[in-house]
């Protein structure tokens, strides 16, 4: 596997598109398609740039071999909304009554 394919493969992993990796590591997201085209190496500090949004090795990307622990992924992804427990949601309401059109009263 190249790089791109390795970087595809791990998006997918995640639950992550193109479109955010080429928000978060600054570039463009037509980028990956052009890279997978050409089967070609990103330059350096694209591929740390990368890695770093991807929180893997950059080593694991350009080899493919020896990837990272695959734990779960949910905590990076959603570190940045507050944690809610279940006892500390408000209980839901009941639906109201609507009337229905054609039996309203006059």
């Amino acid at each position: 596997m190249n790089f791109w394919e390795v970087v595809v493969d791990e998006l997918a992993y995640q639950g992550r598109t193109r479109k955010w990796l080429a928000a978060e590591a600054k570039f463009d997201a037509s980028t990956i398609g052009t890279g997978l085209r050409r089967n070609s190496m990103p330059q350096v500090d694209l591929a740390l740039r990368i890695a770093a949004a991807l929180d893997v090795p950059v080593e694991y990307l350009v080899t493919g071999k020896n990837p990272p622990s695959k734990k779960d992924p949910a905590p990076r992804r959603f570190a940045h909304l507050p944690q809610i427990r279940k006892n500390h949601c408000p209980p839901r309401r009941p639906p109201r009554p609507r009337a229905h059109p054609h039996y309203e009263d006059d």
